[in-house]
């Protein structure tokens, strides 16, 4: 029997003037939620922009082919598995190449970002590595991209805590941090999107005809 297709239950944007206006309705719900003390609240807007702007990253690295995919499509393709072999190369020969979450998303921008940050690198190996290597291979910035990626990471624990196990922590334990993540959270967020900017201004795309 064929896996029934999960239908959204919430209406996705349309247009970039669509997600332009949920972005600043949500940064306006998360000013508000950290004015009044709705810390939770601010964690899971934080933890959206995160795993959005991660997807960007993604798409203007030429992982994805269009913005709203939700899978690395043309798997078989060189483009795809030159990623794919990055990915096995500089995080672990058995991560997957998926965009399924947050941590998958994490991986595939940190194996390309330790690619390009190596101090002595061979010529490499394929049209898409050699496109990467010149746009990206800025070893300074590359080592702020990859601190801001373990943060990331360090910051995606913490709300996992919140998330699977909230009713098995202890409050005054819980609550000591809570308004700081949800502050960091944020602030990772602004980091990360500026450097979503700096590689949309590579023209990755563009170089490798998407």
């Amino acid at each position: 029997m064929a896996a029934r297709k999960r239908v959204p239950q919430i209406h996705p944007v349309e247009s970039r003037k669509e997600k332009q206006t949920t972005y600043q309705e949500q940064i306006k719900q998360y000013q508000k939620a950290i004015q009044y003390g709705f810390y939770f609240e601010a964690v899971m807007i934080d933890y959206a922009c995160l795993e959005d702007r991660l997807r960007y990253m993604l798409y203007y690295l030429g992982v994805l082919q269009k913005e709203d995919e939700y899978k690395v499509a043309s798997p078989g393709s060189e483009r795809v598995g030159c990623f794919r072999e990055l990915l096995h190369q500089y995080i672990s020969p058995d991560a997957r190449m998926s965009i399924s979450g947050i941590k998958e998303k994490r991986q595939i921008v940190e194996a390309v970002f330790r690619f390009a940050s190596e101090a002595e690198q061979p010529l490499p190996k394929t049209k898409t590595q050699s496109i990467l290597w010149n746009a990206l291979h800025d070893p300074e910035r590359a080592a702020e991209i990859l601190m801001i990626l373990s943060e990331i990471g360090d910051w995606c624990a913490y709300r996992n805590e919140i998330v699977h196990s909230l009713l098995n922590k202890k409050m005054d334990s819980l609550h000591e941090k809570l308004e700081d993540q949800a502050r960091k959270g944020h602030d990772l967020f602004r980091k990360l999107d500026r450097e979503v900017r700096w590689v949309r201004q590579k023209k990755i795309r563009d170089k490798l005809k998407l």
